[in-house]
């Protein structure tokens, strides 16, 4: 897109009859000053687009390393291992099948059955009921 010898000509030529040869050098550097100034925005707007694009992935790079540190500082081995040998070991089963059986409970319960002076309490609350009954009958 650059200006070849002759058009260059061309408007150099027309600018000197339309403004005159009295005022074409300070058009010229108005015109040279505009340029200037342009091309210095066009310049700072893509080293802003840059940077802000720069600070984009750097941010983008902080998050990813933040979600492995933290990926990183949840998993621990140990728990890991521990949990596995946990579920292996028998001792473990053994300990959970007897803490249902409950045998504590089972034998208080043997031992009342056992128990002659309940037999006997029985049979007297059955007679004490039986003569209640023969004196409402009465």
């Amino acid at each position: 897109m650059g200006i070849s010898l002759g058009e260059l000509i061309l408007i150099l030529l027309i600018a000197f009859v339309i403004v005159g040869p009295n005022d074409l050098p300070k058009i010229a550097r108005a015109i040279g000053k505009a340029i200037r100034s342009l091309r210095q925005m066009y310049g700072e707007i893509t080293d802003s687009i840059a940077a802000t694009d720069e600070k984009q992935a750097i941010d983008d790079i902080k998050a990813e390393i933040k979600e492995v540190k933290t990926a990183v500082n949840s998993y621990n081995p140990k728990n890991v291992v521990k949990k596995e040998l946990d579920s292996l070991n028998p001792i473990t089963e053994i300990k959970s099948e007897l803490d249902s059986l409950n045998p504590v409970t089972d034998i208080k319960n043997d031992i009342k059955s056992l128990n002659p002076l309940n037999d006997i309490k029985n049979e007297f609350d059955d007679v004490n009921k039986n003569l209640k009954d023969k004196k409402k009958q009465k």
